[in-house]
């Protein structure tokens, strides 16, 4: 139920969040799917061309009713997008189509929600709705830049 904003320097496990959430929720038979934002306005741009060919399976609009009306939706590095006019349009409309339908968004992010300046500051209001969101910071200090952590504190 719900919307969750999770935020904080990169390295503090917003991701592996994501995704045992995302693992849970299909383990118990709900439908979720998780994207990175950067890759799925890629996708979105790359379907422009599928239209054209007309295959509708991957078309625009299935692609954007998809994320949508999916049960749930995990949105990774919200805001590390160039942010054109058309990325923050795309963006506000599908977080937008799940506001306005009460349907669960996850959201991870390294810059606080409340200071998101995507689509003049719409998306950031839609994230801090605090009767729909709980916005939660992350940890204090990247995982891998730490003694014994992935890169091993060697320089």
């Amino acid at each position: 139920q719900g919307w969750l904003a999770l935020w904080g320097v990169p390295g503090t496990g917003k991701t592996m969040l994501l995704y045992c959430i995302v693992n849970a929720l299909r383990a118990k038979g709900i439908e979720a799917i998780y994207v990175v934002v950067p890759g799925l306005l890629d996708t979105l741009r790359q379907s422009y061309e599928v239209d054209e060919r007309g295959d509708a399976g991957w078309s625009f609009g299935a692609l954007m009713g998809r994320l949508a009306n999916v049960p749930v939706l995990a949105m990774d590095d919200l805001a590390v997008e160039k942010p054109t006019e058309w990325a923050q349009e795309k963006l506000f409309q599908v977080i937008d189509a799940r506001y306005r339908g009460r349907l669960p968004l996850l959201v991870a992010t390294n810059i606080i929600p409340q200071k998101l300046r995507l689509a003049g500051g719409r998306i950031a209001s839609r994230l801090c709705d605090r009767q729909l969101s709980k916005v939660v910071k992350c940890g204090v200090v990247d995982y891998r830049a730490r003694p014994g952590g992935p890169g091993g504190g060697v320089s």
